[in-house]
């Protein structure tokens, strides 16, 4: 890879996987990755190229023109199983994100993959990662108080105990989507 052409190749590889319901996919980084699967039979609709969303959740994937797919492979199982993956590569300047070490709510999210979850507040948990984004987004009165009474502050044992039990939308966000 070398030429203008790139990232229409990358977009193009990576459209044939979203298509796909056996491929699975995650973004994140150590301690804080989101994934999204989906089964053959959920149904399918899709809010603007390189997305796929489902009843349970979505994905958005933006392919950066240094994106450089790596292919690796990880044993898996007792059997001698193996795993294979792509991994999205970005050069860290590239990749780097607002890394927030405190709570932060952002605001209502706009770029929601689903129109309906486009008012709801999404909340940055302030995990200090720099390549992704860790948030929740929430339109529940009682939890958005408690996130904006944390607001400056780190997430803490209560917090994190109070998002568990209210399930929010959990929202990752990276150089090359969400």
């Amino acid at each position: 890879m070398g030429d203008g052409d790139d990232v229409d190749d990358v977009a193009g590889l990576l459209s044939g996987y979203l298509a796909d319901p056996y491929a699975g996919w995650s973004m994140g980084a150590p301690g804080a990755i989101a994934e999204f699967l989906r089964t053959p039979d959920e149904p399918v609709g899709s809010s603007g190229p390189g997305t796929v969303v489902t009843a349970r959740g979505g994905i958005r994937i933006e392919p950066h023109p240094s994106t450089r797919p790596l292919a690796y492979r990880t044993p898996v199982g007792p059997h001698e199983h193996w795993n294979h993956a792509v991994a999205l590569c970005l050069p860290e300047p590239a990749a780097r994100g607002a890394a927030r070490s405190a709570v932060t709510v952002l605001g209502p999210d706009r770029s929601a993959l689903r129109r309906a979850d486009r008012d709801a507040v999404l909340v940055d948990l302030g995990l200090g990662t720099t390549t992704v984004d860790a948030c929740v987004r929430t339109a529940d009165p009682d939890l958005l108080g408690l996130l904006h009474r944390a607001a400056g502050g780190p997430l803490d044992g209560a917090l994190t105990t109070a998002l568990i039990e209210a399930g929010p939308h959990r929202v990752f966000t990276t150089a090359l989507g969400r």
